[in-house]
Formats: structure tokens, C-alpha cells, sequence
């Protein structure tokens, strides 16, 4: 596979195409899934209920049909990323994104508990794993910013990754501490699933 440099403003190749027609593909799925819960599950508030609550009891195929649509999203966004010319910062988030892929299509085999601490084994590795994927996002957000920030076209979604990736460390936090924790995990996933749009369509376009 060829290497493209970041200010390549080159036509875009069927495979970044088809990376990115899977990239959108995941996002849309995982958006419609989540539109169709919160309206279904109206006993569940989005301001302290978790997303991953929404694989509890009735519609759970739905949630985890959204978490594999993410795991499948991050996983071809990962390929494509793949295919810029490599350096250190740049290869740390291709691993940080395979980490969050990985922990998505995870998720669905072990549930979550109804309260908070987990106390069951699946409860705890559910916790466990989605908190990593999370942070694994911030992580791989901030490391491919810095590899964008050397070309002026690719400034927009470079900024959307710092600025993301902050916002997505201090979600965690106030996550793990209980603090609005449906509203903030929410904020979280929308500024991930943003920011891989946003760079997702940068790659391909080369502009």
C-alpha cells in the first residue's frame, strides 16, 4: 500500500473511498441505533444512564448492533489513516484506534451493570474496557492532531482533535466519578464520532 503525505491534495483512491464509505457507514448506523433507544427507552435518562444501559432488557440487540457499527467505523478509519506517510505520533494513534475498535465489538459479550460499582465479572470487564477504549480515543485524537498540525490544510480537523481529545479526557473523569454520568458520556462519543467524520474526510479528500 502506498504512503500519502499529509498535503497531498491528490484524487482519492477507490480504497480510501471504500474506507470511508465503511468509516460513514459505521457513524450512521451507530447514530440511527442510538436515536431509535432514546426514544424506546424513555425509563432510561440521558443524563445519568449510561448508553451501554440500553443492552439491558428489551432492544439490547440494537445497542449492540451500535457497538459493533463503532468498532467496525473506528477499524476501517484506522485502515485508512494508515496509508498517510508514518512518523511516531502517527503510528501511536493507529494503535490507540485499534485499542478503541477493539474494545467496541468487545463491549457486546460482556453487559454492563445496572448500578454503579459494577459487581459482577461481566459488569467489571464491561467498565474495564469501555473506560480504556475511551481513553484510548483521547489518546489516539490528540497523537494523530499532532501529526496534522505540520500542514495548514489540515488544520480544522487537527484543532477538532485537541480540542477533542481534552474534552474527552475530562469526560472520563467526571464519568468515573458519577458526575452526570449519561450526559457526559454522551458528549464524549458525539466528539469522537465528530472527529473521525472530520478526519475521515480530510484523508480521503486530501484537502
Amino acid at each position: 500500500m502506498s504512503r500519502l503525505d499529509l498535503h497531498d491534495r491528490t484524487t482519492p483512491r477507490k480504497s480510501s473511498l471504500t474506507h470511508a464509505a465503511v468509516t460513514f457507514g459505521g457513524i450512521g448506523v451507530f447514530s440511527a441505533c442510538m436515536l431509535l433507544l432514546h426514544w424506546r427507552r424513555a425509563d432510561l435518562s440521558p443524563v445519568t444512564d449510561l448508553v451501554s444501559e440500553y443492552a439491558l432488557g428489551r432492544d439490547s440487540i440494537i445497542a449492540q448492533i451500535s457497538f459493533v457499527a463503532v468498532g467496525i467505523s473506528v477499524l476501517s478509519f484506522t485502515v485508512d489513516i494508515s496509508t498517510v506517510r508514518p512518523d511516531v505520533a502517527s503510528r501511536v494513534a493507529i494503535y490507540a484506534l485499534r485499542i478503541t475498535s477493539a474494545g467496541a465489538l468487545i463491549l457486546p459479550f460482556f453487559p454492563t451493570d445496572p448500578t454503579w460499582p459494577p459487581v459482577t465479572t461481566t459488569g467489571m470487564i464491561h467498565s474495564a474496557v469501555a473506560t480504556g477504549a475511551m481513553g484510548a480515543m483521547a489518546c489516539g485524537m490528540f497523537s494523530m492532531s499532532m501529526r496534522m498540525r505540520r500542514k495548514s490544510i489540515w488544520m480544522v480537523p487537527s484543532l477538532l482533535g485537541v480540542g477533542g481529545a481534552f474534552t474527552m479526557a475530562v469526560c472520563t473523569v467526571l464519568m468515573v466519578f458519577q458526575v452526570a454520568p449519561g450526559l457526559t458520556e454522551r458528549v464524549l462519543l458525539g466528539v469522537g464520532i465528530l472527529w473521525v467524520a472530520a478526519t475521515s474526510r480530510a484523508v480521503r479528500t486530501r484537502k
